[in-house]
C-alpha cells in the first residue's frame, strides 16, 4: 500500500472491506485509475461525488486489506463528507 500512497498526489479516503472490496473517495483528476490497476484493484462503480471528488467501489485481487488509508491535505474530502452523509455513509459507518 505504501507505493501507491506515494503515486496518488491527491486527497484520498479508501476503505478496505476484508472481504475483498474497497471504497473510495478522491480528487478526481489524480490519474487513480490507472495507479489502481497497477495494484490488482478494480473499479466496478464511481460517479461524481461533486464537483471535484470521485466516490466508488471496487475488488482488489489478492492479500488480506482491512481498515482506512487516507490522505487528507486541505480537508475537502472530510468537508465533503460531513455535508453529504448520506452519500458517504460508506466511510463514516
Amino acid at each position: 500500500m505504501g507505493k501507491i500512497a506515494r503515486r496518488l498526489r491527491c486527497e484520498y479516503v479508501i476503505r478496505f472491506e476484508d472481504d475483498g472490496k474497497f471504497y473510495f473517495l478522491l480528487e478526481t483528476r489524480s490519474g487513480y485509475e490507472e495507479h489502481f490497476a497497477r495494484c490488482g484493484w478494480y473499479v466496478v462503480s464511481q460517479t461524481d461525488f461533486n464537483s471535484r471528488l470521485t466516490i466508488g467501489m471496487g475488488l482488489y485481487e489478492s492479500g488480506n486489506l482491512a481498515g482506512f488509508m487516507y490522505r487528507l491535505d486541505s480537508g475537502s474530502c472530510i468537508r465533503a463528507i460531513q455535508e453529504n452523509r448520506h452519500r458517504a455513509a460508506w466511510i463514516i459507518n
